[in-house]
């Protein structure tokens, strides 16, 4: 039998009651842990977020916080504190005058999780920068599709080649090849393709797969050619710059069906590209173009965002191609005024030694890091009048976007021969000029971890600010009186 009790003439079993004190119990340690209490002799003013700001004079407020929350107090003279708190997981108060708060915080910091190796991704995805292609060939020079639909090389608008990255199989990328819509031919779409930047950057790619489209097996790609580059898009139409990772089948020589995925091919890659070019090089049967609905590019992602430094080496300059030219006013440095009271030529030399700076700054076409340490392995090259000469190879650091300035002193003489009797000027300015030369070079990139990247024929500017040419100018003499300058 079950004991009783009789509380205010209610009779309960002692079972029931200690479940209400154990619910009682639970509902006063949610309280607790969730109320802060206030108590002021003046107003205490505080922001609340789930409401507008309020003003409590004298009285006990109550104030449920589940969140974190952010109270500003105001005292009689004016001053404000403001306090931040989080969810606590302890015990709690803030407890005071207008004047005075003694608090208790307790801030909880999660660790940051560690990220997310970048390995085996989707490498392409929507929005990336991507472009179409036709009559193309790995190697080769890129031409670039355009959107019209009927004539060779173009796609229509509802099938381009953005929808070729969208993560949708019904969807599709449709270009018509080597001929005008109406044509068909086993060849049809032999060139076509695209150029895709992903916007993950410097990728190596693993693997990838081919969906077809929603209709025509016919038009299916059954071998392609995969090439990587790192230029910009203004030099990706240059052959030359694309290298070749993979030549082979696209996984689709068993028909999957409409709309489905192919086999998943593997690359045996490890080089580095930061834009792709894929260009088809057979198609299943003939047809009036070639068509699929996805073509995924999987990879591992470099993480370039930390690059301990550029190694800059085997710089070649374009110097038959280098661009000369001058400032329009000399700068004067020598002045001589003579006058020549004799019956017989004078002649008169004045020398002068000159401190000029000269600014040497290289620029590549590649985007470096900005601030990041470069050395550089190379000859300076130094404008004279009308040619420019290369000095011996030594190593030295800059930074990208740096100017590399140093101080040359050289010694000008200017000549003069005064006519007899007479009043001669001449004076010596000195040209500021610019030689802007292209150059190629091989271009290491050192990453934090350790790992390399290197570029052959990465390409840029040097620009050089320097004094290379002189202008003497000569006045016509003037006759002079010996007689009336000896009276």
């Amino acid at each position: 039998m079950q004991k009783q009790i009789k509380l205010y003439g209610i009779t309960l079993n002692v079972k029931h009651l200690v479940s209400i004190l154990r619910v009682l119990f639970r509902f006063a340690w949610f309280i607790a842990g969730n109320i802060w209490i206030f108590r002021a002799k003046s107003n205490i003013q505080f922001d609340d977020p789930f409401g507008k700001p309020e003003t409590y004079c004298e009285r006990t407020v109550y104030f449920c916080a589940i969140n974190c929350t952010h109270f500003t107090f105001t005292n009689k003279r004016n001053q404000s504190e403001s306090i931040l708190y989080y969810r606590p997981t302890i015990e709690r108060s803030i407890i005071g005058t207008s004047e005075v708060f003694n608090t208790t915080e307790n801030t909880i910091t999660e660790p940051e999780p560690e990220p997310e190796p970048l390995e085996n991704v989707l490498l392409t995805i929507s929005n990336d920068r991507i472009v179409g292609i036709f009559n193309t060939v790995a190697g080769g020079n890129t031409n670039p599709a355009s959107m019209d639909g009927n004539d060779a090389g173009s796609y229509y608008p509802k099938e381009s080649p953005e929808h070729a990255i969208d993560n949708n199989v019904w969807t599709k990328y449709n270009n018509q090849g080597n001929g005008p819509q109406s044509l068909s031919s086993p060849t049809k779409g032999v060139g076509t393709g695209f150029i895709v930047t992903p916007q993950y950057g410097l990728s190596i790619v693993t693997s990838f797969q081919f969906a077809t489209g929603n209709d025509r097996p016919q038009r299916d790609p059954l071998t392609i050619t995969l090439e990587g580059t790192n230029v910009t898009s203004d030099d990706q139409s240059i052959g030359k710059n694309w290298k070749l990772i993979y030549m082979g089948e696209t996984g689709l020589k068993i028909d999957p069906g409409r709309s489905s995925f192919g086999k998943r091919q593997t690359l045996n890659n490890t080089m580095a590209a930061k834009s792709y070019r894929l260009i088809v090089t057979s198609q299943r049967l003939p047809e009036h173009s070639v068509q699929y609905s996805e073509a995924h590019l999987y990879g591992n992602v470099i993480r370039t965002d930390i690059v301990r430094e550029y190694i800059v080496m085997n710089v070649q300059y374009d110097i038959a191609n280098a661009v000369l030219f001058n400032s329009q006013k000399p700068t004067s440095v020598l002045e001589i005024d003579a006058i020549n009271y004799m019956s017989t030529q004078q002649k008169m030399t004045k020398s002068r030694t000159i401190a000029t700076t000269i600014t040497n700054t290289w620029s590549f076409s590649y985007a470096l890091k900005v601030g990041a340490k470069i050395t550089m392995t190379a000859g300076i090259p130094s404008a004279a009048q009308t040619s420019v000469e290369i000095s011996v190879e030594h190593t030295f650091e800059t930074q990208y976007g740096q100017s590399i300035s140093n101080e040359e002193t050289f010694t000008s003489e200017l000549e003069l021969i005064a006519p007899p009797r007479s009043k001669v000027r001449a004076t010596l300015g000195l040209l500021d000029g610019e030689a802007d030369i292209k150059f190629t070079s091989t271009l290491t990139t050192i990453y934090e971890d350790g790992s390399q990247l290197v570029q052959q024929g990465a390409s840029g500017l040097f620009r050089s600010v320097s004094v290379h040419k002189m202008i003497a100018t000569y006045y016509e003499p003037t006759p002079i009186d010996i007689e009336s300058n000896i009276g």
